[in-house]
């Protein structure tokens, strides 16, 4: 997470006109749940100090209304140092969000490089984190492009009526 803080603090000082918002397991302002949310983010308190008051760095409360946070956001950006999907990734992609993530295998069920969001394979590596951002920036209409195909692979994959059908289909197996 603190790659995604100084990349985009970089791109902030370049004028870039770009927001984050950092959604997490209940982010108040007092020191003791901060200090959790460091932790979980892997946010050393420095970066946390000096951005804190920054109008275009946003820490967030735990969402309720995770549709209402998908409806702030343009690209979701999950930057995992584990090479792994989160839940938020095919979240998006119910909202029609294309993704940026850390991942060196392609997940044809789930996410597919330069088709629904694009990647970068080393966790870390800020200089590609930068140029995934930025080329998001400079090219609204692949937002667009790549969050509908973003909802193509969640709605064959994981919707409730397709999982629906799923779990029908083995109950009847079974009876």
């Amino acid at each position: 997470m603190e790659d995604l803080i100084f990349v985009t603090q970089q791109l902030i000082n370049e004028k870039f006109k770009i927001k984050l918002y950092l959604a997490g397991n209940k982010v108040h302002k007092n020191y003791f749940i901060i200090s959790k949310l460091l932790k979980i983010f892997n946010i050393n308190n420095d970066i946390y100090e000096t951005n804190k008051e920054n109008d275009n760095i946003i820490f967030m409360q735990q969402i309720d209304n995770i549709e209402k946070f998908y409806e702030k956001i343009d690209v979701l950006v999950f930057p995992s140092h584990i090479n792994a999907l989160g839940r938020s990734v095919f979240e998006a992609g119910c909202f029609s969000i294309p993704s940026i993530v850390c991942l060196d295998k392609r997940y044809s069920d789930s996410f597919i490089k330069n088709y629904s969001g694009l990647s970068f394979s080393r966790p870390g590596d800020r200089p590609a984190l930068r140029n995934a951002i930025k080329f998001f920036y400079n090219n609204r209409k692949m937002i667009t492009k790549m969050g509908i195909n973003a909802n193509k692979i969640f709605i064959k994959n994981f919707s409730p009526e397709r999982n629906l059908h799923k779990l029908e289909k083995i109950y009847k197996e079974l009876s």
